[in-house]
């Protein structure tokens, strides 16, 4: 009971916790969704290089 008094003392305590789990969740799943990011931008970049020197006129 002592831990969770302490952890719902204040709001400060709180949102910190609720931050901090909230990014361990999602921590694995960013570097994944960063990785594709950067994917789709090169694939673009990319694909409008080709589009200009191949495309029709």
């Amino acid at each position: 009971m002592t831990l969770l008094k302490s952890m719902f003392s204040s709001a400060q305590k709180t949102s910190a916790g609720i931050l901090a789990g909230i990014t361990s969740y999602f921590a694995p799943i960013s570097v994944t969704v960063v990785c594709v990011c950067l994917f789709i931008i090169v694939d673009v970049i990319l694909g409008y290089k080709v589009s200009r020197k191949y495309g029709h006129k």
